[in-house]
Order: C-alpha cells, then structure tokens, then sequence
C-alpha cells in the first residue's frame, strides 16, 4: 500500500478483486478492532480464510 498524490475515486469493490492484503497477527479479532478504531472500514464483515 502506499499513498497517491491524486484524489481517489469512488468504485464499488468486488468478491473477485486482484489484490489481496495480508496481515500476520498472533489475535486478529482484536487488530481488527484497533484498526476500526482508527477508522478503517472493512469491505467483509469477517476474515476470509486463505486455504
């Protein structure tokens, strides 16, 4: 990730996307909830389990 000198545009987010975010954590529950805190918004509403 990193930040763009332009405005972002609005898109409606898909199941299928082509990229993926991975976060390593001992308690994921509870970084998800740090994180809302900080005011990320979460397009699911519960992790996806990489299988």
């Amino acid at each position: 990730m990193c930040q763009g000198t332009e405005k972002a545009l609005n898109y409606q987010h898909g199941f299928e996307s082509n990229s993926t975010l991975v976060f390593k954590t001992h308690n994921l529950d509870q970084k998800i909830e740090i994180l809302k805190g900080k005011g990320v918004e979460f397009i699911h509403t519960t992790p996806n389990e990489n299988l």
